[in-house]
């Protein structure tokens, strides 16, 4: 399983775990090759052993990078919309599954 959120993080599953990622871009620095300069590469940010915990660490990481409270409460608004929008959608594919 892999799910992308508009936030730049994303959730990736294998057999043993949820493995949550987020999307950076390079930046210059003292040992940072030129051609890698604003290339996008993706950051562990948890490894989580259900789906819940990977969805809690992804808001934990908007809190812990985002300084002003307003800020923090419009992240986590749009992450569960989004959120609620991506089991809206399940829900319909599993039903659909269900009448075949």
């Amino acid at each position: 399983m892999k799910v992308e959120f508009k936030n730049g993080f994303r959730i990736e599953s294998d057999s043993l775990q949820f493995v949550v990622t987020q999307r950076k871009v390079v930046q210059a620095g003292a040992k940072t090759k030129k051609e890698n300069v604003g290339n996008i590469v993706y950051t562990h940010v948890a490894y989580c052993p259900t789906l819940e915990f990977a969805l809690k660490s992804i808001g934990r990481q908007l809190c812990l990078e985002i300084d002003e409270l307003q800020d923090i409460k419009i992240a986590l608004n749009s992450l569960e919309r989004e959120i609620a929008a991506m089991t809206k959608e399940l829900q319909v594919e599993v039903k659909f599954d269900a009448e075949n």
